[in-house]
Protein backbone atom coordinates (compact mmCIF):
# COMPACT_ATOMS: atom_id res chain seq x y z
CA UNK A 1 0.00 0.00 0.00
CA UNK A 2 1.59 3.18 -1.11
CA UNK A 3 1.40 6.52 0.96
CA UNK A 4 0.87 9.88 -0.67
CA UNK A 5 2.89 12.18 0.63
CA UNK A 6 2.45 15.98 0.02
CA UNK A 7 4.75 17.68 -2.67
CA UNK A 8 6.62 20.93 -1.79
CA UNK A 9 5.76 23.12 -5.08
CA UNK A 10 8.98 25.19 -5.82
CA UNK A 11 7.89 28.68 -7.73
CA UNK A 12 11.06 30.18 -9.52
CA UNK A 13 11.41 33.89 -7.92
CA UNK A 14 12.26 36.20 -10.70
CA UNK A 15 15.53 38.04 -10.06
CA UNK A 16 14.46 41.46 -10.57
CA UNK A 17 12.26 40.65 -7.03
CA UNK A 18 15.03 39.47 -5.52
CA UNK A 19 16.63 42.49 -6.08
CA UNK A 20 14.11 44.37 -5.13
CA UNK A 21 13.42 43.09 -1.49
CA UNK A 22 16.96 43.30 -1.05
CA UNK A 23 16.64 47.11 -1.82
CA UNK A 24 13.61 47.56 0.20
CA UNK A 25 14.16 45.37 3.62
CA UNK A 26 18.16 46.21 3.46
CA UNK A 27 19.64 49.78 2.44
CA UNK A 28 17.06 51.26 5.00
CA UNK A 29 18.57 49.31 7.86
CA UNK A 30 21.96 49.77 6.38
CA UNK A 31 21.22 53.27 5.85
CA UNK A 32 19.85 53.85 9.25
CA UNK A 33 22.93 52.05 11.07
CA UNK A 34 25.07 54.34 8.87
CA UNK A 35 22.81 57.73 10.43
CA UNK A 36 24.10 56.64 13.71
CA UNK A 37 26.90 57.24 13.46
CA UNK A 38 28.46 61.20 13.51
CA UNK A 39 30.62 62.52 11.21
CA UNK A 40 33.09 63.05 14.00
CA UNK A 41 33.05 59.48 14.42
CA UNK A 42 32.90 57.98 11.10
CA UNK A 43 36.12 60.24 9.85
CA UNK A 44 38.23 58.66 12.98
CA UNK A 45 41.80 58.16 11.62
CA UNK A 46 42.72 54.93 10.74
CA UNK A 47 45.50 52.56 10.07
CA UNK A 48 46.17 50.71 7.09
CA UNK A 49 49.92 48.38 7.39
CA UNK A 50 51.84 50.12 10.10
CA UNK A 51 50.91 53.74 9.09
CA UNK A 52 48.10 55.98 10.10
CA UNK A 53 46.03 57.94 8.28
CA UNK A 54 43.92 60.99 8.75
CA UNK A 55 42.34 63.46 6.50
CA UNK A 56 43.25 64.99 3.67
CA UNK A 57 43.52 60.63 3.46
CA UNK A 58 40.07 58.88 2.89
CA UNK A 59 39.51 54.96 3.21
CA UNK A 60 38.08 53.21 0.65
CA UNK A 61 35.57 51.77 3.14
CA UNK A 62 34.40 55.26 4.69
CA UNK A 63 34.39 56.49 1.02
CA UNK A 64 31.02 55.21 -0.29
CA UNK A 65 29.43 55.77 3.20
CA UNK A 66 28.05 59.14 3.37
CA UNK A 67 28.38 61.07 -0.01
CA UNK A 68 28.72 64.13 -1.00
CA UNK A 69 30.46 64.68 2.92
CA UNK A 70 33.21 62.31 3.10
CA UNK A 71 36.24 62.00 5.42
CA UNK A 72 39.12 63.55 2.72
CA UNK A 73 39.57 64.62 -0.36
CA UNK A 74 39.18 63.42 -4.27
CA UNK A 75 42.61 62.06 -5.10
CA UNK A 76 43.99 60.83 -1.65
CA UNK A 77 42.14 57.17 -1.43
CA UNK A 78 43.47 54.68 -0.13
CA UNK A 79 43.29 51.39 -0.59
CA UNK A 80 43.63 48.60 2.27
CA UNK A 81 43.68 45.19 2.81
CA UNK A 82 43.14 44.79 6.09
CA UNK A 83 43.24 40.68 6.10
CA UNK A 84 46.61 40.69 4.95
CA UNK A 85 48.15 43.42 6.61
CA UNK A 86 49.94 44.40 2.68
CA UNK A 87 50.91 48.47 2.87
CA UNK A 88 48.44 50.58 2.31
CA UNK A 89 47.94 51.60 -1.86
CA UNK A 90 47.33 55.64 -2.52
CA UNK A 91 45.23 55.84 -6.09
CA UNK A 92 46.50 59.04 -7.60
CA UNK A 93 45.28 59.25 -11.31
CA UNK A 94 43.95 55.92 -11.80
CA UNK A 95 47.51 54.40 -10.41
CA UNK A 96 48.00 52.59 -7.24
CA UNK A 97 51.38 53.57 -5.10
CA UNK A 98 52.22 52.25 -2.32
CA UNK A 99 52.97 54.17 0.72
CA UNK A 100 55.84 53.57 1.89
CA UNK A 101 56.04 55.94 5.24
CA UNK A 102 54.82 59.26 6.82
CA UNK A 103 57.06 61.78 8.05
CA UNK A 104 55.14 64.86 10.34
CA UNK A 105 55.18 68.50 9.19
CA UNK A 106 58.36 70.25 9.91
CA UNK A 107 58.07 72.41 13.08
CA UNK A 108 58.73 76.25 13.10
CA UNK A 109 60.48 78.58 11.50
CA UNK A 110 60.17 76.09 8.61
CA UNK A 111 57.02 77.19 6.34
CA UNK A 112 53.78 75.62 6.82
CA UNK A 113 53.18 72.48 5.50
CA UNK A 114 51.40 68.90 5.43
CA UNK A 115 52.98 65.77 6.15
CA UNK A 116 55.00 63.97 3.60
CA UNK A 117 54.23 60.74 1.95
CA UNK A 118 57.00 58.53 0.36
CA UNK A 119 55.40 56.71 -1.92
CA UNK A 120 56.79 53.59 -4.60
CA UNK A 121 55.47 53.08 -7.93
CA UNK A 122 55.18 48.87 -7.89
CA UNK A 123 53.38 49.05 -11.12
CA UNK A 124 56.38 50.10 -12.66
CA UNK A 125 58.94 48.00 -10.67
CA UNK A 126 56.42 44.86 -11.66
CA UNK A 127 56.62 45.80 -15.23
CA UNK A 128 60.25 46.35 -15.31
CA UNK A 129 60.86 42.98 -13.77
CA UNK A 130 58.93 40.92 -15.85
CA UNK A 131 60.90 42.57 -18.56
CA UNK A 132 57.79 44.02 -20.27
CA UNK A 133 57.01 47.58 -21.27
CA UNK A 134 55.40 49.60 -19.12
CA UNK A 135 52.57 51.84 -19.91
CA UNK A 136 54.45 55.14 -20.30
CA UNK A 137 52.70 58.20 -18.49
CA UNK A 138 54.26 60.92 -16.85
CA UNK A 139 53.87 61.88 -13.02
CA UNK A 140 51.88 64.80 -12.49
CA UNK A 141 50.42 66.65 -9.62
CA UNK A 142 47.44 68.36 -10.88
CA UNK A 143 44.51 66.38 -9.49
CA UNK A 144 41.49 67.04 -11.85
CA UNK A 145 39.02 65.81 -9.21
CA UNK A 146 40.32 68.09 -6.33
CA UNK A 147 40.50 72.03 -6.92
CA UNK A 148 41.33 71.87 -3.01
CA UNK A 149 45.01 71.73 -3.22
CA UNK A 150 47.84 69.37 -4.64
CA UNK A 151 51.01 67.90 -3.24
CA UNK A 152 54.62 69.36 -3.89
CA UNK A 153 57.07 67.06 -5.12
CA UNK A 154 59.92 66.77 -3.14
CA UNK A 155 61.85 64.79 -5.90
CA UNK A 156 64.99 66.10 -6.61
CA UNK A 157 66.27 63.16 -9.24
CA UNK A 158 64.00 62.11 -12.60
CA UNK A 159 64.38 58.49 -14.29
CA UNK A 160 63.62 58.86 -18.06
CA UNK A 161 61.73 55.83 -19.50
CA UNK A 162 62.24 55.96 -23.48
CA UNK A 163 60.44 53.23 -25.48
CA UNK A 164 61.36 53.22 -29.19
CA UNK A 165 60.63 50.69 -32.16
CA UNK A 166 63.08 47.86 -32.28
CA UNK A 167 66.05 48.57 -34.77
CA UNK A 168 64.90 52.48 -35.26
CA UNK A 169 68.83 54.01 -35.39
CA UNK A 170 69.96 56.12 -32.01
CA UNK A 171 72.64 58.28 -31.95
CA UNK A 172 76.11 57.80 -30.28
CA UNK A 173 74.94 60.75 -28.25
CA UNK A 174 71.73 58.98 -26.88
CA UNK A 175 73.23 55.84 -26.31
CA UNK A 176 75.92 57.77 -23.76
CA UNK A 177 72.99 58.44 -21.54
CA UNK A 178 71.49 55.17 -21.22
CA UNK A 179 72.42 53.19 -18.11
CA UNK A 180 69.95 50.26 -18.84
CA UNK A 181 67.78 48.94 -21.54
CA UNK A 182 66.19 45.36 -22.57
CA UNK A 183 63.57 44.41 -25.29
CA UNK A 184 60.14 44.44 -24.58
CA UNK A 185 58.95 40.60 -24.55
CA UNK A 186 55.09 41.79 -25.35
CA UNK A 187 55.67 43.77 -28.54
CA UNK A 188 58.64 44.37 -31.15
CA UNK A 189 60.07 47.62 -28.97
CA UNK A 190 63.00 48.42 -27.12
CA UNK A 191 62.76 50.65 -23.49
CA UNK A 192 65.58 52.91 -21.82
CA UNK A 193 66.35 54.04 -18.81
CA UNK A 194 68.30 57.52 -18.68
CA UNK A 195 69.03 59.33 -15.96
CA UNK A 196 68.50 62.78 -15.51
CA UNK A 197 70.49 65.50 -14.08
CA UNK A 198 69.66 66.87 -10.43
CA UNK A 199 66.17 68.98 -11.61
CA UNK A 200 66.77 71.42 -9.10
CA UNK A 201 69.67 72.85 -11.44
CA UNK A 202 70.00 74.19 -14.59
CA UNK A 203 70.62 70.85 -17.15
CA UNK A 204 70.15 70.18 -20.78
CA UNK A 205 66.64 68.44 -21.17
CA UNK A 206 66.90 65.00 -23.04
CA UNK A 207 66.16 65.10 -26.12
CA UNK A 208 64.00 61.88 -27.31
CA UNK A 209 64.43 60.42 -30.44
CA UNK A 210 61.91 61.13 -33.29
CA UNK A 211 59.35 57.93 -33.09
CA UNK A 212 60.11 57.24 -29.84
CA UNK A 213 57.58 57.93 -26.37
CA UNK A 214 58.99 59.64 -23.60
CA UNK A 215 58.03 59.26 -19.31
CA UNK A 216 59.88 61.49 -16.28
CA UNK A 217 59.60 59.45 -13.35
CA UNK A 218 60.40 61.16 -10.14
CA UNK A 219 62.99 58.81 -7.61
CA UNK A 220 65.12 60.32 -4.48
CA UNK A 221 68.60 60.83 -4.45
CA UNK A 222 69.41 57.26 -3.90
CA UNK A 223 69.62 57.82 -7.68
CA UNK A 224 72.47 60.08 -7.41
CA UNK A 225 74.53 57.55 -5.52
CA UNK A 226 73.73 55.15 -8.19
CA UNK A 227 75.79 53.94 -11.34
CA UNK A 228 73.71 51.32 -12.55
CA UNK A 229 76.53 48.39 -12.67
CA UNK A 230 74.38 46.04 -11.29
CA UNK A 231 71.48 46.92 -14.14
CA UNK A 232 68.36 45.94 -13.32
CA UNK A 233 69.30 45.39 -9.72
CA UNK A 234 70.47 48.46 -8.97
CA UNK A 235 67.48 50.42 -11.27
CA UNK A 236 65.33 48.17 -8.97
CA UNK A 237 67.08 49.45 -5.27
CA UNK A 238 66.64 52.98 -6.76
CA UNK A 239 62.61 52.76 -7.55
CA UNK A 240 61.72 50.51 -4.31
CA UNK A 241 63.52 53.88 -2.08
CA UNK A 242 60.17 56.00 -3.76
CA UNK A 243 60.04 59.30 -3.73
CA UNK A 244 58.78 62.17 -1.67
CA UNK A 245 55.47 64.22 -1.49
CA UNK A 246 54.58 67.46 0.78
CA UNK A 247 50.88 67.89 1.52
CA UNK A 248 49.13 71.13 1.46
CA UNK A 249 49.45 72.69 4.84
CA UNK A 250 45.42 72.86 4.60
CA UNK A 251 44.68 76.05 7.11
CA UNK A 252 41.04 74.89 7.28
CA UNK A 253 42.06 72.01 8.79
CA UNK A 254 44.55 73.49 11.11
CA UNK A 255 41.44 75.34 12.68
CA UNK A 256 39.55 72.57 12.68
CA UNK A 257 41.91 70.69 14.40
CA UNK A 258 42.69 73.35 17.44
CA UNK A 259 38.82 73.24 18.30
CA UNK A 260 39.07 69.44 18.79
CA UNK A 261 37.50 68.59 15.95
CA UNK A 262 37.91 66.49 12.66
CA UNK A 263 38.54 67.91 8.77
CA UNK A 264 36.28 66.24 5.76
CA UNK A 265 35.20 67.65 2.70
CA UNK A 266 31.54 68.49 1.34
CA UNK A 267 32.00 67.76 -2.18
CA UNK A 268 28.12 69.18 -3.13
CA UNK A 269 29.88 72.66 -1.95
CA UNK A 270 33.47 71.14 -2.84
CA UNK A 271 35.05 72.74 0.43
CA UNK A 272 36.58 71.37 3.61
CA UNK A 273 34.37 71.09 6.68
CA UNK A 274 35.00 70.86 9.84
CA UNK A 275 33.14 68.13 11.84
CA UNK A 276 32.59 68.55 15.89
CA UNK A 277 31.63 66.09 18.71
Amino acid sequence: MSTNHPVALTIPVPLPFVILWLVIFTFPALAQAQSNISDYDRCSPFTCGNLNFSFPFLSWNSSVEALPRSCGLPGYLILCDISSQSPAELIFFDRSYQVRNIYPPPPPPSPPSGPSVVLVDTQLIRELTLGSCPSLRNFTLNHPTNSIGSPSLLALYNLSLIECPSGLPLSRDFLDKVVWNYSCNNSPKELYVLRSENVSAPHVPISTPNGCNLAIVPVSSALSRSRFRNGINELMGVLNVGFPLTLPAFKECSSCKVTGGRCGYDAGQSRIVCFNK
